[in-house]
């Protein structure tokens, strides 16, 4: 695990200095200078929780993404090949399915495939996981959508700051949050679906 985040991380900066015909060099180059020389990059690269690995998984998929949109044409092969690599993000690690919501919006917005993009990792998800909740549905819905098992305080987060700084050694139930982060990011989406107006894949990203 700790090699793969190495070489991805190397990857994340390959990818970002990439997008350079579509933001120019200056851009290209402040974004890759800028995660390749991040503290709390180096530290991700290599913790070992392969969160780096999802991260490069995730931005292949938005560059993808936004190289399928080019002098008002959209690509569908490339639409074809993010929603693939997006799909293995969220397969890969839950919490990359955040992002999509507003990928989503934004294909919508610019008038882009965003059924075929959403659709694809629909797909794909529901043949990956359904043998699972099929097998068996109470492990599946406890450790998959609610994630209940896992309540070990670790890492970078709201949590680990509690029990440093103000010696919280508890937190609520994991099901309870992930519920809670559901309600906020379809709240967040919804609103800026009501809001109307143009979106960039940059605003899409960091929404």
């Amino acid at each position: 695990v700790n090699g793969a985040d190495r070489w991805t991380s190397i990857g994340i900066v390959i990818l970002l200095a990439g997008l350079f015909p579509l933001v120019g060099f200056g851009r290209a180059a402040l974004a890759s200078a800028v995660f390749g020389t991040w503290m709390l990059a180096g530290y991700r690269a290599l913790d070992g929780s392969s969160d780096t690995a999802v991260t490069f998984m995730l931005l292949l998929g938005i560059v993808l993404l936004a190289l399928a949109h080019r002098e008002g044409e959209w690509h569908s092969g490339l639409i074809v090949d993010s929603a693939l690599v997006c799909s293995w993000a969220i397969l890969f690690k839950q919490f990359a399915w955040i992002v999509v919501p507003f990928l989503l919006l934004w294909l919508y917005r610019n008038k882009g495939p965003w059924k075929l993009w959403g659709g694809i990792q629909a797909a794909l998800f529901t043949v990956v996981t359904v043998p699972f909740l099929i097998a068996d549905p109470g492990r599946f819905l406890t450790n998959v959508l609610i994630l209940d098992s896992h309540r070990n305080i670790w890492g970078l987060n709201v949590w680990a700051s509690f029990q440093r700084y103000l010696g919280v050694d508890t937190m609520p139930p994991v099901g309870l949050l992930h519920l809670i982060q559901y309600a906020i990011v379809a709240a967040v989406a919804f609103y800026f679906f009501r809001k109307g107006g143009p979106l960039s894949l940059a605003d899409a990203v960091f929404r």
